[in-house]
C-alpha cells in the first residue's frame, strides 16, 4: 500500500486548496487559545468543508470511534462509517490510520498524508490533513479533511467492459462485532451480470449471497473471508448453473481493501475437451493393455516354443534308455572339449568301455534283463564321474565311452581301474536275481595334433586289446602300442 506522512512543507505538499483553508483556520484557533479547538474547526464552524471532513473520538488506546463523515467522503467510497470504528476497516488501511492519529494527537502538529485505494474498482489517491482538536469539555478528538483524486477510471471502465472474465468488486459486510456477514456488490462488469442473469445496474448494491448463491456453497464463503482477512490470493473450480447457463468456472478471488474481486473465468469448453481427452485416453489405455497382454502371452509362448526346442534337442542327444548322453550327443561334447583344448592347450583323455560277456545275459535272461543290466550300470558309473565336467555316453549295444576333461593319460588310467574294480564289486538286480558283471576299458588321450578321431581310435584299439587279454582290465591306448611293436 502507498502511503506517506509529513509534518511539514504542507502549503506546498497540498494539491487540495481546502487543505490549505483548514491549515489557516488551525494556525488561528491554536494562536488565539494555545490549541486548536473542535468548535473553530468541526463541521459545524465549517460548513464549506463539512463533506469533506471526517471527526475520530479515541476510545481506548488503540481505537478510535467515528463521530462525523462527510457526505462528499461517503458518495465516494459508498458508505458512511458514523458510529462505527477503526476495527470496520481492512488490516493495513485500519494502521495506517490509526497511526497517523495517535502520532498527530502525541505531537499536537496537524500531518499532511497521502496514501491510495480503491472504491468501486477505481483507483484514488487521498490527500488529507490531520489535526488535533480539544472539545469544550476538554476531550481530545481529531479532525481530518480528505481530498480525493479519481485515477484511471475510463481505463478500468474499458478493460471491465471488454473482459471475457466475470469480474465483481464487492466490500464487507459486518455486524456489531465486526464479524463479516455478507459482502455488498459495488462494481459488476457486463459478462457478471450475463453469468448472474441480471442487468449491471441491479447487481450494484446487492448481496453476494443472494445474487450468487452458486458462489458461496460447498465452503466457498469461508474461503472469501480468508482472503479479506488474511490478504490472500485464491483460486478454485466449480459448477455453476443459473437461469439458463450451466457450465464450469474458475474463480480467483483477490482481497481489495475491505473487500474483495471475483474474477469468474468460463472454463466449460476446457472442462467438455479434457473429459473427452480423458476418455480418449482411457481408450488408448485399454488398447495398450490389450497390446501388453498380447505381447507378454507371445512372449510366453515364444519361450515356451524355445523350450520345447532346447528340450528335443536335449532329447535327441540323449540315450532313450539310460537317460546319458547317446552318440551324436557324445560326438558334439568331443568336438566342444577338442576346440577348448586346442585354445587353451588343456589336457584331454577318453576311455571306451564295453561290458563282457552281455551277449549271454540277454540270451539267457532276455533283452529285458539286458536293458535293465545297461540302466544300472550307466547309473554305477555314473555316479563316479564329474557331473559338470565329464561327458558319459551309450555309444553302442552294450558300449560306453567316458570324456574326461582336464585329464591326462595317467590319471585316465586310474579313473579306468577304479571304475572296472567298482564295477566287478557291485552287484546288479534284475528280478529277484542278483549278480555281477564286469567290463573292459581302453584309454586314450589328445595328442598334440589335436585329432579326435585320432584319439577315440586309439580308445578303441586299446579296448579291442583288453577284450584280447582277457578282458575285465584296462589297457591304454600307449601300452596297446607297445604291444603292437613288440609282436611286429
Amino acid at each position: 500500500m502507498f502511503r506517506e506522512i509529513h509534518d511539514d512543507r504542507i502549503e506546498q505538499r497540498a494539491a487540495a486548496p481546502e487543505i490549505r483553508v483548514l491549515l489557516e483556520a488551525y494556525r488561528a484557533s491554536h494562536a488565539r487559545h494555545g490549541f486548536a479547538r473542535y468548535a473553530d474547526l468541526g463541521p459545524e464552524a465549517r460548513p464549506d468543508l463539512a463533506g469533506d471532513l471526517v471527526v475520530l473520538r479515541p476510545i481506548n488506546r488503540t481505537n478510535f470511534r467515528y463521530e462525523a463523515y462527510g457526505e462528499r467522503i461517503a458518495a465516494v467510497t459508498g458508505i458512511s462509517l458514523t458510529g462505527q470504528t477503526l476495527d470496520c476497516l481492512g488490516g493495513e488501511l485500519r494502521r495506517f490510520y490509526r497511526e497517523t492519529y495517535h502520532r498527530a494527537m502525541r505531537s499536537g502538529l496537524p500531518l499532511y498524508t497521502m496514501h491510495r485505494s480503491t472504491y468501486a474498482l477505481n483507483v484514488y489517491a487521498w490527500e488529507r490533513l490531520v489535526v488535533p482538536v480539544m472539545d469544550e469539555a476538554g476531550q481530545r478528538l481529531v479532525v481530518v479533511l480528505n481530498k480525493p483524486q479519481e485515477l484511471r477510471d475510463n481505463l478500468l471502465s474499458a478493460v471491465l467492459a471488454a473482459s471475457r472474465d466475470g469480474i465483481l468488486a464487492m466490500r464487507t459486510k459486518r455486524d456489531e462485532a465486526g464479524e463479516i456477514v455478507d459482502c455488498e456488490i459495488v462494481t459488476a462488469n457486463t459478462r457478471a451480470a450475463e453469468i448472474c442473469g441480471r442487468p449491471c445496474d441491479a447487481l450494484v448494491g446487492s448481496s453476494l449471497l443472494t445474487a450468487f448463491p452458486g458462489l458461496v456453497e460447498a465452503g466457498f464463503w469461508d474461503l472469501y473471508k480468508r482472503v479479506i482477512v488474511e490478504r490472500t490470493t485464491e483460486q478454485f473450480e466449480a459448477p455453476y448453473a443459473s437461469d439458463g447457463i450451466d457450465g464450469y468456472f474458475r474463480v480467483t478471488a483477490v482481497p481489495l481493501d475491505d473487500g474483495l474481486t471475483l474474477s469468474l473465468t468460463d472454463i466449460t469448453e476446457l472442462k467438455s475437451a479434457l473429459h473427452v481427452a480423458e476418455e480418449r485416453n482411457g481408450e488408448l489405455e485399454r488398447a495398450v493393455a490389450a497390446l501388453e497382454a498380447a505381447r507378454v502371452e507371445l512372449a510366453l509362448e515364444v519361450r515356451a516354443r524355445r523350450t520345447a526346442e532346447g528340450e528335443l534337442r536335449r532329447i535327441a542327444t540323449l540315450d532313450h534308455l539310460t537317460g546319458i548322453l547317446n552318440r551324436r550327443g557324445f560326438d558334439r561334447r568331443v568336438r566342444d572339449e577338442t576346440e577348448r583344448c586346442r585354445r587353451t592347450e588343456c589336457a584331454l583323455s577318453v576311455i571306451a568301455m564295453d561290458l563282457d560277456h552281455f551277449k549271454s545275459v540277454n540270451d539267457r535272461r532276455g533283452h529285458a534283463a539286458g536293458d535293465a543290466v545297461l540302466v544300472q550300470v550307466a547309473e554305477i558309473v555314473g555316479e563316479a564321474l564329474r557331473p559338470d565336467l565329464d561327458a558319459f555316453g551309450r555309444v553302442g549295444g552294450e558300449e560306453f565311452m567316458i570324456l574326461l576333461a582336464g585329464t591326462g593319460p595317467q590319471a585316465a588310467a586310474a579313473l579306468a581301474e577304479r571304475l572296472r574294480q567298482h564295477l566287478a564289486a557291485t552287484p546288479v538286480q534284475v528280478g529277484s536275481e542278483r549278480f555281477t558283471i564286469t567290463a573292459s576299458f581302453g584309454v586314450a588321450s589328445l595328442g598334440g595334433g589335436f585329432d579326435a578321431e585320432r584319439m577315440l581310435l586309439d580308445a578303441d584299439g586299446a579296448l579291442y586289446k583288453a577284450k584280447r587279454a582277457g578282458r575285465d582290465r584296462v589297457v591304454t591306448a600307449e601300452a596297446a602300442g607297445r604291444q603292437a611293436a613288440a609282436v611286429a
